[in-house]
């Protein structure tokens, strides 16, 4: 991939975040005519469970205790 390319799918990427799931995906067609670099950016969005709309995510932990750290050694 070129650095050109690259930087093109980071730019997209931090627009599509400025948008409502559900506007994505015709953002990144508006945007974006090449398919291939739109695939990318939908992939750095899903990969980060930033849907386009399709399914949600949730912020909230089933458990939050399980995940309480007080006491505990890092590193």
């Amino acid at each position: 991939m070129a650095d050109s390319d690259a930087r093109l799918i980071w730019e997209l990427y931090a627009a599509a975040l400025k948008h409502e799931p559900a506007e994505r995906p015709g953002y990144l067609e508006h945007a974006c005519p090449d398919p291939q670099l739109r695939a990318r950016v939908a992939s750095l969005l899903e990969s980060h469970g930033l849907d386009l709309g399709q399914t949600t995510t949730s912020t909230h932990l089933a458990d939050p205790a399980a995940f309480d750290l007080t006491g505990r050694r890092i590193g």
